[in-house]
């Protein structure tokens, strides 16, 4: 992938810069394998990477009888954009592993999974969705909670 970020300079010169993130092909079990050594917690299934392979929501390459996925795509597929070489890797939970994951890290949070149900019916914030499962994104959540703390609005 290449991006072209244009860059005004303070003397009000335009410069033109272009940068390239290698595309990094992994089988669908390689994949689970890398974000689970990332996220040992992640939630992301391999019957849940094949369904979103099967349904060509991200973009993949057949060689023989392997298809292969592009792990940048994933990562921005799950909800964060690979910056250059460097990228936040999606830390995905279920509704309950979010509801607990916001208790252990701010004790006596008012977060409980009803509340996340309702604040993800209401699209307060975005979230990924297999088939029946949802899948939060707790890079995302945690971005919303301090813009809500802070009285702003968060635009995706």
């Amino acid at each position: 992938m290449t991006q072209l970020i244009i860059d005004l300079s303070p003397n009000n010169t335009v410069e033109y810069k272009y940068t390239t993130t290698v595309p990094r092909f992994l089988t669908a079990r390689a994949a689970i394998k890398e974000i689970k050594e990332l996220d040992p917690r992640s939630c992301l299934t391999l019957k849940a990477l094949r369904r979103i392979i099967n349904n060509e929501e991200i973009p993949i390459i057949i060689k023989g009888q392997k298809k292969l996925i592009d792990i940048n795509a994933l990562f921005e597929y799950l909800g964060e954009n690979t910056d250059r070489q460097w990228f936040t890797f999606p830390r995905m939970r279920t509704i309950q592993e979010a509801a607990k994951e916001l208790e252990e890290a701010y004790n006596g949070t008012i977060f409980t999974q009803s509340v996340l149900r309702r604040l993800i019916k209401g699209n307060r914030f975005s979230v990924t969705k297999i088939k029946s499962k949802v899948l939060i994104n707790m890079n995302i959540l945690e971005k919303w909670l301090k813009s809500a703390l802070n009285g702003e609005t968060m635009d995706e």
